[in-house]
């Protein structure tokens, strides 16, 4: 037996964030994670002799934390923002984005891009957005929302593609508030879904939308781990949880149990589950009510006279409508220039498959799912050849779907968690990197919190 003063169950970066928090103020800090890598879904793999991100691969550089943790982990040196800007929708063929617009919802009418996405009578319908009749509820549906306001074709051209891209969910099924946390309250005032996400947007900060690391994310969570002056455990499984305030016993797959004053539990909700299920009940059973996405991304590696058509800007979303089996696409080597400057004549594009409720292409083995995802991308991009060199990742039951109340519910467990232990990541609070971290935070601030109550 070990004791600890405070142990992290999960080495993500909402674990990694909680740690370095708890670590700050002079805890003695053990992370415990069952991969043989910390990071969670922040890894990299080598495709063609290059080492690429393998799981999310920007963070929003408007929220502050994601910022705030590169420089905690030494890595301020390193902060890079994409070399292009603006995306495209694949739709009969590619159109642009636009610009103005809030997880798809659009922020102007007038926006001259709507119309070559929309088409004349969807805009006309936008244009048309009804005053709001009676109260808005709590909580609803994205698509009840949006669609209500602004038309059934801004759901599906718009905002089932950017749901599908940051979720891999879908917009009858995702809470607006926690997709968007205050645009209910902003709509009320408001009294239009167009101006409350103009209102929004305004209060954005200034500034380039995203950032990275050179190296990439994946290389992140290493550099953190090393920041922390933490123990940490890899290749170990928490696999239970007893004891009272203060004496928390995490008993081990090794045989071997810690004892820590706090405990916090960064773990997906399907792993939290179990390891909640004695010492508090009530979140244990949320926990397992969580239903995940899984999602898989195709690298491929092509020569760059291969990719015949111009890439413009970071890559394309698909909007589910459409049929296609892939999601999004995104010009990796045009995004990140020191990518560009290490593939030296090749071009780096990276798809991504799978949303809720559509496995299609997900239970195809990996030659076949990039074949399928490269036949169908062929001709919008121009391909002459086979990439030189692919890869598949697969993330299963990895993006959690926030349903409606989804905020209520995590009110509600956390009110249940006995002093001493809080729950973390992106099971509970948004599955952005900023959000998770933020997270990470919140749980650490939150145990040392109620270690002064007593």
């Amino acid at each position: 037996m070990s004791v600890a003063r405070t142990v992290v169950i999960g080495g993500g970066i909402a674990g990694l964030a909680a740690a370095h928090r708890c670590a700050e103020r002079g805890d003695d800090v053990t992370v415990v994670e069952s991969a043989p890598t910390v990071g969670g879904k922040l890894t990299s793999h080598v495709v063609d002799g290059l080492t690429l991100d393998a799981g999310a691969e920007s963070l929003l550089a408007r929220r502050p934390e994601g910022l705030d943790v590169i420089a905690a982990a030494g890595r301020a040196g390193d902060l890079v923002h994409p070399a292009v800007s603006g995306a495209g929708l694949w739709l009969d063929e590619l159109v642009a984005l636009p610009r103005q617009q809030l997880l798809g919802i659009p922020s102007n009418a007038s926006d001259p891009d709507l119309r070559a996405v929309l088409g004349d009578a969807a805009l006309n319908r936008l244009a048309r957005e009804p005053a709001l009749g009676e109260p808005l509820p709590d909580d609803m549906s994205v698509a009840a929302l949006v669609g209500g306001q602004l038309g059934d074709a801004v759901v599906d051209l718009l905002v089932e593609p950017l749901l599908g891209g940051v979720y891999a969910g879908r917009a009858d099924e995702i809470s607006i508030e926690a997709a968007l946390p205050g645009l209910l309250a902003e709509v009320s005032r408001a009294g239009s879904l167009v101006g409350a996400a103009a209102a929004m947007r305004s209060r954005s900060v200034d500034g380039p939308v995203f950032a990275s690391v050179v190296g990439g994310l994946g290389s992140l969570p290493s550099s953190l781990a090393r920041a922390n002056g933490v123990r940490v455990l890899t290749d170990t499984t928490a696999i239970g949880v007893d004891g009272v305030r203060g004496e928390w016993s995490v008993r081990l797959d090794e045989a071997e149990t810690i004892v820590a004053d706090q405990l916090i539990v960064a773990v997906p909700g399907f792993a939290a589950a179990p390891l909640l299920s004695s010492v508090a009940p009530a979140a244990s059973a949320a926990a397992a009510g969580l239903d995940y996405a899984t999602v898989a991304l195709v690298t491929a590696v092509f020569d760059a006279d291969s990719v015949t058509a111009p890439l413009q800007g970071t890559g394309f979303l698909v909007p589910p409508s459409t049929g296609r089996v892939t999601k999004a696409a995104t010009f990796v080597s045009r995004k990140w220039e020191w990518v560009g400057r290490a593939a030296a004549g090749r071009e780096v594009l990276r798809f991504s498959v799978g949303r809720q409720g559509d496995r299609r292409g997900l239970d195809l083995d990996d030659t076949d799912l990039t074949r399928v995802v490269l036949d169908e991308v062929s001709d919008v991009l121009g391909l002459r050849d086979a990439p030189g060199a692919s890869a598949v990742t697969r993330w299963v039951r990895s993006l959690p779907q926030y349903r409606v109340g989804h905020s209520d519910r995590v009110a509600r467990v956390r009110r249940s968690l006995p002093a001493g232990i809080a729950v973390a990541g992106a099971a509970w609070d948004g599955v952005g990197i900023p959000a998770c971290i933020a997270s990470g935070w919140n749980a650490a601030d939150r145990v040392a919190a109620e270690d002064g109550d007593g």
